[in-house]
């Protein structure tokens, strides 16, 4: 799939073409069938404006992900927290969810972000590490 962005990304002005897409990988085990209708693989969605983190996910964007592929109270994985985009659009389509973040200033602004959404998100506060 491919996220379209509504603005290109950053970097070397000169160098090269301004990337304005991300490409979604989208797998399963077995004959795992998408929730409602057949969309498209072409996502349209606004760069987050938040500077939390240099990749940032819009949640509108992760939560809609979230709902196609996922039922309510499944477990979603995240192995590259951030800002917590995940965990917050998890919360927020009553999925359950995990996440991993390795850079303490990332796990920070995760917490932040996070108690911003909800005062207490499944208990995942008590596993982040301070």
């Amino acid at each position: 799939m491919i996220w379209e962005k509504e603005n290109h990304g950053t970097g070397d002005l000169k160098g090269d073409y301004a990337p304005k897409y991300e490409m979604i990988l989208f797998c399963s085990n077995g004959n795992k069938k998408l929730n409602g209708r057949r969309d498209c693989n072409i996502l349209k969605s606004s760069k987050t404006k938040n500077n939390n983190h240099p990749t940032e996910k819009p949640v509108d964007l992760i939560s809609y992900l979230i709902e196609k592929s996922t039922d309510p109270g499944d477990l979603v994985l995240d192995t590259f927290g951030g800002s917590c985009s995940t965990a917050i659009a998890s919360k927020q389509t009553n999925r359950n969810c995990i996440v991993f973040e390795i850079e303490a200033d990332y796990c920070s602004n995760g917490r932040k972000n996070l108690a911003c959404t909800s005062k207490r998100m499944f208990g995942i506060s008590d596993y982040l590490e301070k």
